[in-house]
């Protein structure tokens, strides 16, 4: 993943599916992105290696419903406002999903509501 554009394809183009595997090649600006990567009815179930990479400002979780894997990523200047479980890797990260070695730096997660839980790895699952 070079940039947000390409990124932004991640399960909305047949080239980039949800179960395929991914390695971020530079840092990215994420204020670029329009939403996350997958939904609760179809969930990211591949692999992101960030390489020890950044996404930056954020305004939504990188994935919304996780299954596969997130891990060497670094996020900054992220800041994040919702009404439901939210988290800065993954909105839901299910038992069979893994986030491991994420960084999180200047990052503000803000949620309200009944069972709006949050998290940096994932809000819950």
């Amino acid at each position: 993943m070079p940039n947000a554009t390409i990124l932004g394809m991640i399960g909305r183009d047949p080239d980039y599916p949800l179960n395929g595997t991914y390695r971020q090649t530079a840092d990215i600006d994420g204020s670029q992105l329009n939403q996350s990567i997958g939904n609760k009815n179809e969930s990211f179930t591949g692999e992101y290696d960030g390489q020890c990479r950044t996404i930056s400002d954020l305004s939504d979780c990188f994935v919304d419903t996780l299954q596969g894997s997130i891990r060497n990523l670094h996020f900054t200047g992220a800041n994040i406002i919702s009404q439901k479980t939210t988290g800065l890797a993954a909105c839901v990260v299910y038992v069979n999903g893994t986030v491991s070695d994420i960084w999180a730096g200047n990052v503000h997660i803000f949620t309200w509501g009944k069972f709006a839980h949050a998290g940096i790895g994932g809000g819950g699952g």
